[in-house]
């Protein structure tokens, strides 16, 4: 598989650097400031894995290990327009309770 793409923000500043895993699955962040991250790895026909509360400290090196599972990486949540009901055009999905009156 070709190497995952693996970002790390910080979240303190919401900062983010980016970099690819290598053939053995090992990738290096050089010169982060310390603080609080969340790290996530992506690859293609996977799940997207993210490690919340990784907190560096100065000259540290630190070992985060992912195991990727098969599967479709998650769609991005989006807010928009309710869906409507394909079974009656106009309608939005969903019950209502209550009195009519």
């Amino acid at each position: 598989m070709p190497g995952p793409a693996v970002s790390a923000k910080r979240v303190q500043t919401g900062d983010v650097r980016s970099t690819t895993a290598n053939e053995t699955g090992n990738f290096i962040f050089p010169l982060v400031d310390s603080g609080e991250y969340e790290v996530t790895c992506t690859a293609a026909g996977f799940k997207t894995e993210i490690r919340c509360g990784i907190v560096l400290e100065l000259n540290q090196k630190a070992r985060i290990d992912f195991q990727l599972q098969v599967g479709q990486q998650a769609a991005p949540f989006s807010r928009g327009e309710p869906k409507k009901n394909p079974r009656r055009p106009g309608r939005k999905s969903g019950k209502q309770y209550g009195r009519r009156g």
